[in-house]
């Protein structure tokens, strides 16, 4: 789906309950997990600013939800959804 603009991020090979990845186009990293009393039609995810610094969204949606919330964060920042948090 996004091919060659996929990036690993903190995360390895053998990781089998989740991953980190960023996307060039987007300044930001997105991690997932699913694993023990998770749903397992549900991501648990968290999106960072990039480079690091600020939380700016958490929660858990299914695969549609979270590709869907991956296309909001490809609009300029300034379109981003404003229900951001900070830690």
């Amino acid at each position: 789906m996004y091919g060659p603009e996929y990036v690993p991020y903190g995360t390895a090979e053998e990781e089998s309950e989740g991953t980190g990845f960023r996307l060039t186009s987007i300044p930001a990293t997105f991690s997932v997990l699913s694993f023990g009393d998770i749903p397992p039609d549900i991501l648990d995810y968290q999106i960072e600013s990039y480079p690091p610094g600020d939380y700016l969204k958490a929660g858990q949606a299914g695969l549609d939800e979270f590709l869907s919330l991956i296309e909001k964060y490809k609009r300029p920042v300034s379109e981003w959804p404003e229900d951001r948090f900070a830690e």
